[in-house]
């Protein structure tokens, strides 16, 4: 059993109260027998983190619900080419107890058939990174496949490579040879790699490299087990950052815990060893910051709702679970009146069809009035449940303005920039690249880099989830001699 902080111990009595028998603790799962059910358990995925084969001493709120979550879109969207071992998910999952569970717990948990674990984890690569890179770049196999010169830290892997890895309870899991273990289970990791990446491409996803569990069913069939394909078990990376980041060669932020993994690594938390006392001693002492906490959070429901394209608690409620989803706030804003009026029709017709969304109006030039605009930034409410929409034709500097003012303000709320059609096409186009090419690209943008042209599609957005993201800013050069920049005088007519 890995050794667990107490501070972060999952509390087992409101469930052993069912009846149920708590039988395993993992690094982030607890498992438990279902009286009268003996071939299914109960899972249940809590908040805690690991990073480096350490448990933190820290609770990421909504990450279990959101890898349970992911796990049962995952198991129905991929059920055509692999049987899992999850029973049931939401308000299913009371069919199999004595007493239903409170939506708190039902949110996080999943029934699975008992099945006999495979003794390797499978690791779909479809990009070279991470502990892969390593052997690459010192001139040795990657688990036994020797790959042609020429790759680099995020180089795409044509074909998909499967790079198996010891199990191991506690420490770190070691490479094997492909060559070792079971065939079915190495082509089912590629076969089920190459669905979900197709799928999570069309996303906007790319999925670099993703863990698997076999095992056998009481008829010794291979069967799919534990999560999938979630931020724990995966790597994550925006499309439009991978692009961006294969220009230097380099490999793009994860959408995962990486920012956890970062905060550690300043603590030389990956150079400890799990088996040590003393270093899990030293770990359980550090406190993760709340803002690289609540950045964690952010990333995994941001994941889930690319992947689902829905919010968290939307997606629990069409499975049955009483959560109550927050209610939005969309503050509109238009740099004139004329384009409320020309907008007017798409306004009402939104408004009508979305009543659980409070949709406000504001008319705020950056041209004529900027004090007007940047007043409405300096007192505009910090809220997870908000986001503005900000719309201009031509040349629309309003979205970027807007954005770098709330920004100067210290305020995250997303800025969802959509440029209004002209009267011409050059008009038009001249408004969404005025979006698109902010540097650094602050204004919200849609999954293929692209500024939204419509209103009803920025509105659309505005109900999703959001990245939050610092832009990078470059310093102002010092003590400028400004005449020696100047060109040749020209001699002024008499």
């Amino acid at each position: 059993m890995p050794k667990i902080p107490s501070q972060v111990w999952w509390d087992h009595s409101p469930l052993m109260r069912m009846g149920l028998k708590h039988i395993h603790t993992g690094k982030v799962r607890e498992t438990y027998e279902i009286p009268g059910h003996p071939d299914l358990l109960l899972v249940i995925t809590t908040d805690r983190l690991s990073i480096f084969d350490f448990v933190l001493n820290t609770l990421v709120p909504d990450k279990g619900a959101v890898l349970t979550a992911l796990t049962a879109f995952w198991v129905k969207t991929l059920e055509s080419v692999m049987p899992h071992a999850i029973v049931a998910y939401g308000n299913k999952v009371n069919d199999y107890l004595s007493q239903p569970l409170p939506p708190e717990l039902l949110t996080r948990a999943i029934i699975m058939r008992r099945i006999r674990i495979l003794p390797h984890e499978f690791i779909a690569r479809g990009y070279l990174t991470g502990s892969a890179l390593k052997p690459y770049l010192a001139g040795q196999p990657v688990c036994g496949h020797v790959l042609p010169p020429g790759y680099h830290d995020g180089s795409q892997l044509l074909p998909a490579l499967c790079t198996p890895t010891t199990k191991a309870d506690s420490g770190h899991d070691e490479a094997v040879d492909v060559k070792i273990v079971r065939p079915d289970a190495r082509l089912a990791t590629l076969a089920l790699y190459q669905e979900a990446a197709s799928i999570a491409r069309r996303a906007g996803i790319i999925i670099a490299d993703t863990k698997f569990e076999f095992g056998l069913d009481s008829d010794d069939r291979l069967t799919l087990g534990d999560e999938i394909l979630t931020p724990d078990s995966s790597r994550f990376w925006l499309l439009v950052d991978w692009l961006s980041a294969q220009k230097k060669k380099k490999s793009p932020l994860g959408l995962d815990k990486q920012p956890v993994r970062d905060f550690g690594k300043t603590r030389g938390i990956d150079q400890f060893n799990p088996e040590s006392d003393a270093d899990l001693a030293t770990v359980t002492d550090i406190r993760i910051p709340e803002e690289v906490v609540a950045a964690t959070t952010n990333r995994y429901r941001y994941i889930l709702w690319l992947l689902t394209g829905e919010k968290l608690e939307s997606f629990q409620r069409r499975y049955g679970i009483e959560v109550s989803e927050p209610r939005l706030q969309i503050d509109v804003v238009f740099g004139s009146e004329n384009d409320v009026l020309g907008q007017k029709g798409v306004l009402e017709i939104y408004a009508k069809a979305h009543p659980e969304t409070d949709l406000h109006i504001h008319v705020l030039s950056c041209h004529r009035n900027p004090d007007q605009l940047r007043n409405f930034a300096s007192g505009y409410p910090k809220g997870p449940n908000q986001v503005l929409v900000a719309g201009a034709g031509k040349a629309a500097a309003l979205p970027g303005v807007l954005k770098a003012w709330m920004s100067f303000f210290g305020n995250p709320t997303p800025v969802v920039g959509v440029g209004l059609p002209g009267t011409t096409m050059d008009a038009s186009m001249a408004a969404t690249l005025s979006i698109e090419e902010l540097p650094g690209q602050p204004v919200e943008l849609n999954s293929d880099g692209r500024a939204f042209a419509s209103l009803i599609e920025a509105l659309n957005r505005a109900r999703g989830e959001f990245l939050t993201r610092t832009v990078e800013s470059k310093p102002a050069k010092l003590n400028v001699d400004w005449r020696s920049m100047q060109g040749p005088r020209i001699p002024t007519a008499v």
